[in-house]
């Protein structure tokens, strides 16, 4: 497990601003992430990018730390080398499997259990799945975490409630719109303008959905049919049709609303009530001077998180359910990996016996006992077999007990005086593509197979 890495950083280390400089664009992200696998360096990686963090989990090549990688990904994101450790975290092993385990479910998120997280992990991994850049190891990382935010889901309080950054969003336009039955603007289709959507909708309130991609804003304007209609975003901000509110959230690199789009906004409309601005981004789409200088009310990622950094205290009492799942799954996932590498190198071990009880049988019947008849040299070839299986016996069971009592990294070690012809069937076997393409989901190692893929459906959509 030692290969898996995670680097990143969240809302908590220089908000907003911190995680623009480090956010890939929305479009093309195929292309964007593949150009970041190659610059760095990165045959497995997995880029996540939310409006409250950004998180790349990667496996790194055999001798090169995960600190290296933390440099190369902070560089190849436009980061100073020198920086890197102060502006992004890593994790590495246990630790990395872990930090994806309890972003997965929710636990690391601003609002705790959020909802959209679960799908944003997911889209993450369905890009990098279309890219190649999800092999045996990292595959088998994702699917427990999805697994195990499903199971989270399922069986705790965590999910209850308004776990969801998009709500508390909705909470404010809400009370500022009261019974106003106007259109509201969503700019921008991602995870977060998505849910606020079908929210809406349910709700019998109309929207007008705008995207720079006209195609993506019409297949959601489809979902929500009659109550949603699609406009390009240059159509939108040239000439703006009337609406009461404006929920945003793009990946454009700088505001998308200024003066002159709020003032024509603000001309279209016949209500004296202020215009309410949503703005969801990381780097913000709303002006906020520009939208204060309006008359505008704007409410801010910043401000998002900040409401649900105050109510963080109190779940974190109630998340005790939730962070024993996440536990016990770390325990399991580190000892089904153990017993895997101990099967793996038990297999090595009774071939190597099995090859050496052949290659002296042989010898002993090319020099010593040539008369002895096809029958009974087949004879003793069978019993020769049979010794060497005897005498595999007990090293292979005390490796499995040493490999459940003290995890994957024991293996090697008990192998680490073998002899060059063992060491290199051992070498062979327990290479981690090898033993991680023996993995199936479930509570037990599975007899050997082909690697599991990953489903992106995995795991409960709310």
């Amino acid at each position: 497990m030692d290969s898996f890495g995670v680097v990143g950083l969240n809302w908590r280390q220089g908000g907003p601003h911190a995680l623009s400089r480090f956010t890939l664009p929305t479009e093309d992200r195929e292309e964007h992430v593949a150009a970041l696998a190659r610059r760095v360096g990165l045959e497995e990686l997995v880029y996540l990018a939310t409006c409250n963090r950004v998180e790349m989990a990667f496996v790194a090549a055999q001798g090169v730390p995960v600190s290296e990688y933390r440099r190369r990904l902070h560089t190849a994101l436009g980061g100073e080398p020198e920086q890197a450790e102060r502006e992004l975290r890593a994790w590495q092993g246990e630790g990395a499997a872990e930090h994806l385990f309890l972003v997965a479910c929710g636990l690391d998120s601003a609002r705790l259990g959020e909802t959209e997280i679960l799908g944003q992990v997911r889209s993450a991994l369905q890009v990098s799945q279309s890219i190649d850049l999800v092999g045996e190891r990292l595959s088998v990382l994702f699917v427990e975490a999805l697994k195990l935010a499903k199971k989270t889901r399922l069986e705790t309080a965590l999910g209850s409630g308004r776990t969801s950054l998009a709500e508390i969003g909705l909470d404010r336009l809400r009370e500022h719109l009261g019974e106003s039955s106007g259109t509201i603007a969503l700019v921008g289709v991602s995870a977060m303008t998505e849910r606020c959507a079908f929210s809406l909708v349910g709700e019998g309130r109309d929207l007008l959905i705008v995207n720079r991609t006209m195609d993506r804003a019409e297949a959601l304007a489809a979902k929500l049919a009659p109550r949603a209609s699609a406009l390009p975003l240059e159509e939108f901000l040239r000439s703006p049709p009337q609406v009461d509110a404006l929920i945003s959230a793009t990946s454009a690199p700088g505001p998308l609303f200024g003066a002159s789009e709020l003032a024509r906004l603000n001309s279209r409309r016949d209500s004296q009530q202020a215009l309410l601005c949503v703005d969801f981004a990381i780097e913000a789409d709303v002006d906020p001077e520009a939208a204060n200088a309006a008359g505008c009310q704007r409410l801010g990622m910043e401000e998002v998180i900040a409401i649900a950094e105050g109510n963080r205290e109190a779940q974190l009492r109630e998340s005790g359910e939730a962070r024993a799942l996440v536990d016990r799954a770390l325990t399991t996932l580190s000892g089904r990996l153990a017993r895997l590498r101990a099967d793996q190198a038990i297999g090595a071990l009774h071939d190597n016996y099995a090859a050496i009880a052949t290659t002296q049988v042989n010898k002993l019947l090319d020099i010593r006992l040539q008369d002895l008849d096809e029958e009974r040299s087949q004879l003793l070839r069978q019993f020769a077999q049979r010794l060497a299986r005897h005498y595999a016996h007990l090293p292979a069971s005390g490796l499995r007990e040493l490999a459940a009592s003290h995890g994957p990294g024991i293996v090697h070690e008990f192998f680490s005086h073998a002899a060059e012809d063992l060491a290199k069937g051992l070498n062979e076997a327990l290479d981690e593509k090898t033993v991680y393409a023996k993995w199936t989901p479930g509570s037990e190692p599975a007899p050997p197979g082909p690697a599991t893929s990953v489903d992106p459906e995995e795991g409960d959509r709310r």
